[in-house]
């Protein structure tokens, strides 16, 4: 199994909405990262790789964008103390 580590990043409403409506129809989802959204209160479960390219994006003077995969979403809503997404909807 794959392990996951929480990080916070800012997402807006539309993201949110993309990831859940892809939770929800069990695909994979692409979101994009300016420099200044790597950091925040929404929290999601990333691979260490994922971890990696956001670290070196930090860096950078571009964001990222992240491919999160269908389990890796089940994974967040399942365990909402890693990806809150109940509160992220609101």
């Amino acid at each position: 199994m794959t392990e996951y580590y929480k990080h916070g990043v800012n997402l807006s409403k539309e993201q949110k909405i993309k990831i859940f409506s892809n939770y929800k129809k069990g695909t994979n989802v692409s979101i994009r990262l300016s420099k200044i959204n790597l950091e925040g209160s929404d929290f999601l479960a990333l691979t260490k790789t994922q971890l990696n390219q956001v670290e070196k994006a930090k860096h950078s003077k571009k964001g990222t964008q992240l491919n999160l995969s269908a389990s890796q979403l089940q994974y967040m809503i399942k365990n909402e103390k890693i990806g809150g997404f109940l509160p992220l909807l609101s």
